[in-house]
């Protein structure tokens, strides 16, 4: 898409480049913008890269639960730290 950022036109190439679908909802497209932007540049491109290595049918073989429209349903907060309870 032309209204996308540099970044988010390279994820696009690179995404359909590996994959030629996306498996992920958001889109591994917009998904590497949020990620940069809620972590920051370098932890946001590992974090994308991640994310783009399990984006295709071997990356998410096991993956049993898929929702109704046929995707992961998987956003920024599955990345975030979760912190312990206390008394734990």
């Amino acid at each position: 898409p032309d209204s996308l950022s540099a970044l988010g036109r390279a994820a696009v190439k690179v995404n359909r480049q590996l994959t030629g679908e996306c498996w992920y909802e958001p889109e591994c497209y917009l998904f590497v913008g949020q990620a940069i932007k809620e972590f920051g540049i370098l932890p946001g491109l590992v974090i994308t890269t991640d994310r783009l290595t399990r984006c295709s049918r071997i990356g998410t073989a096991s993956r049993h639960h898929f929702s109704d429209d046929g995707k992961v349903h998987e956003g920024v907060e599955a990345y975030r730290v979760r912190k312990k309870k206390e008394g734990r």
